[in-house]
């Protein structure tokens, strides 16, 4: 009993973790979503910002991550049901990527509480948290790096049409 509990663990694991790759590899904003919350991580790092504003900042990119796929999985049933255009599927998929932006301008916001007072501060705060832990700074620079490109390459790819979800 003990073994097939933990094969079905072992599973739901696995197919969470397919998802999060499928909405990865197929939608441009996840990637855009993951770059600015690099970017974000680096600047609260810098800014040596409280654990609870850090906390703040973890559930704010979580939503804006999960409603990207809600929207994903919004865009699939519609599309799965419905052969034409029909008003209705409009209103279901344009009200969740409302609610995905409605979420991405209230974690902007809160970004703006947090850093807006030392936005042009950040580049000397960069540098002198570098100096005082420079393998933090590197394996930053290494994930920011990876994030920026993945979203560039997003951004940039013109060859995906619709929700650019590939079987």
């Amino acid at each position: 009993m003990a073994a097939r509990r933990s094969r079905r663990w072992f599973w739901s694991f696995y197919f969470a973790l397919r998802g999060l790759f499928r909405v990865w590899r197929g939608e441009r904003n996840m990637r855009v979503h993951a770059a600015a919350a690099s970017l974000v991580s680096w600047a609260a790092w810098a800014a040596e910002l409280e654990p609870v504003q850090w906390g703040i900042l973890v559930v704010l990119i979580a939503l804006v991550m999960v409603g990207e796929m809600l929207n994903t999985v919004v865009e699939a049933v519609v599309d799965l049901q419905v052969e034409e255009y029909h008003p209705t599927a409009e209103v279901a998929k344009d009200a969740m990527a409302g609610g995905v932006l409605l979420t991405a301008m209230a974690a902007l916001g809160v970004g703006y509480l947090f850093f807006g007072s030392i936005l042009a501060d950040l580049p000397r705060l960069f540098y002198l948290r570098a100096v005082e832990d420079p393998f933090i700074t590197a394996v930053f620079a290494v994930v920011t790096s990876f994030f920026l490109a993945a979203a560039l390459v997003a951004v940039l790819n013109t060859d995906q049409g619709g929700t650019g979800y590939v079987e």
